[in-house]
């Protein structure tokens, strides 16, 4: 007996949420024989959407909802205008247009009594407003308005998504403890097999992720990421793809895991471009970050040209800058971004601020280092993560180095080698305790300043960094030959009389600025002094010089 069309639409569904897209696609195609149907282009959609075919997907849907409309189901065509949505965005990154079929799926639904298309409305917008737009506040409202549609139509998924949207929400706000218990949450259903949707049980793990990321709790992002391999392997969802690979990347560079870091993101970057071209960035600016931590810059800034509209784009951008010793452009960027950057999203002015107290101090501007300073250390005090922790003790003794206060400088570098060791991040453990064998050159104990550069130089090499490791590598040479790696051993070396003053005003956190005012000289010219300053004692940094301008009583 032939079956009917709402025999083969039950059978196709039913083949759909068990991942037989074959098999469904073969039902959907087939009902389609009675005559056009709005759900089975519908449900062919979805299995264009899990092909990563976006246009298919858009050209199936924009067909159901013309019919939905025409046979006057509201429902159905609000249902299918949301996704319209969805799919401009992730698949074409027109957001615009996304904008407008929400609009219309909002529309549609304002006459109806609660129902599921509600609620995952509701989802969208908040997902929206959290990845896209930035607005963490709106996200947790959204969220919760979604829950609340969960609990009346009884959506057990709706519910788990919402969750974990509203728990890396209230991480963006600051709100750390209850945020990551709300993302700990919704993970836990995944892991129990609770999520009966594959693509939302993704989708949590990817909102887990990026909390862990952004408030640099990488020992609990991996712990989560290991227990759910299993059941990501079983489930084939994009764990192992996509955005959520990309966040999982920015994990392992910070764990010092870079091979695996590479293949991750190469991988991410592949499917991306693919599939969904608009989030190739997301992987994009981590493997910039990647080849700078390498000392690839050219590579890294050629990537981040790439994706400049990308906020973290900026950051990678001042961070090379600052590695070259261009400090007005690190500034810059970094102050563009945070002019760009709500005060409310404490987490994402955490790592500008952390640049721009480092930048500041290196340029003789002590009042703005330590405003930003100011604001990194309550971040902390809210996220009181151990790299969080090592962040802000790594930027106040750059304050105190630039303040000449060396015991201060060595007591915070040392509190920052700890935290940073503790919490499992090698690259920064190595880089603060280069600073430190720099410091202690100038505090005349070369015995221990090349054991930590030695020591640095090693964990350099172990993971590739080539920059960092020959600047290592230079400062342990130059203890190894002169126990005074200033040269003579008089106050500033074979310093100009002109360098030496211009150097014991660097050290007093006079900013290039001010030094051209007070000696009468142009501000380019106080620049190409300090550079050759740097040259001439072979100092990595300028707050380096002014730890020596300090350990040779110059200020």
């Amino acid at each position: 007996m032939t079956p009917s069309r709402e025999q083969l639409l039950i059978r196709a569904n039913e083949a759909l949420v068990k991942g037989a897209f074959d098999e469904a696609g073969a039902a959907f195609t087939q009902a389609l024989t009675f005559g056009e149907c709005p759900q089975a282009y519908e449900g062919l959609s979805w299995i264009e959407w899990w092909n990563n075919d976006g246009s298919g997907a858009i050209s199936l849907r924009e067909r159901a909802f013309r019919l939905y409309r025409q046979a006057g189901d509201d429902l159905g065509a609000a249902r299918t205008a949301m996704w319209l949505a969805s799919d401009h965005e992730d698949f074409r990154g027109e957001f615009a247009i996304g904008r407008g079929w929400r609009q219309r799926a909002h529309r549609l639904l304002a006459d109806h009594p609660v129902c599921p298309e509600h609620g995952w409305l509701a989802v969208l917008e908040a997902d929206v407003a959290l990845i896209i737009n930035d607005d963490p506040t709106a996200a947790c409202r959204h969220a919760r308005a979604a829950m609340a549609v969960a609990a009346q139509c009884g959506i057990a998924d709706m519910e788990f998504v919402a969750i974990a949207i509203e728990g890396l929400g209230m991480v963006g706000r600051g709100e750390i403890q209850e945020g990551m218990k709300r993302l700990d949450e919704a993970a836990a259903f995944v892991l129990g097999g609770e999520v009966a949707d594959e693509a939302w049980a993704s989708r949590i793990m990817c909102y887990l992720i990026y909390g862990c990321e952004r408030i640099c709790d990488f020992g609990r992002a991996a712990q989560w990421c290991e227990t759910m391999r299993e059941v990501a392997d079983r489930m084939h969802f994009a764990l192992a793809q996509g955005t959520c690979r990309a966040h999982y990347g920015s994990v392992l560079i910070f764990r010092g895991k870079w091979p695996e870091a590479e293949e991750t993101l190469s991988q991410a970057m592949a499917y991306l471009e693919a599939s969904r071209p608009p989030w190739a960035a997301e992987a994009l600016v981590r493997l910039a970050e990647l080849r700078h931590r390498q000392g690839r810059f050219e590579e890294a800034e050629a990537l981040l040209h790439r994706a400049e509209w990308h906020p973290q784009s900026l950051l990678g951008l001042a961070r090379i800058a600052l590695d070259r010793g261009r400090l007005r452009d690190a500034e810059d960027l970094v102050e563009r971004f945070l002019r760009h950057t709500p005060a409310e999203n404490r987490l994402q002015r955490a790592t500008a601020l952390e640049l721009l107290a480092r930048v500041a101090a290196l340029s003789g501007k002590p009042a703005r280092a330590a405003e930003a300073l100011a604001d990194l250390r309550l971040i902390a005090q809210a996220v009181p993560t151990l790299p969080l922790r090592g962040i802000t003790a790594f930027c106040a003794a750059m304050m105190a180095v630039a303040a000449g206060d060396l015991e201060q400088a060595r007591s915070s570098f040392e509190d920052a080698f700890d935290l940073f060791e503790l919490g499992g991040t090698p690259y920064e453990a190595a880089r603060t305790r280069l600073e430190l064998a720099a410091l202690f050159a100038v505090l005349g104990r070369p015995e221990r300043a090349r054991e930590e550069g030695q020591l640095a130089l090693t964990t350099f090499e172990t993971l590739g960094a080539a920059f960092s490791a020959g600047r290592a590598r230079a400062l342990v040479d130059k203890i190894g030959t002169r126990a005074d790696p200033a040269g003579d051993g008089e106050a500033g070396g074979a310093l100009t009389a002109r360098q030496v003053e211009i150097l014991r005003l660097v050290g007093q956190g006079r900013s290039d600025r001010e030094i051209a005012s007070r000696l009468g000289i142009s501000e380019h010219t106080v620049h190409r002094h300090v550079a050759n300053i740097l040259m001439r004692l072979d100092m990595p940094t300028r707050a380096a010089a002014a730890a020596h301008a300090a350990g040779r009583g110059l200020i």
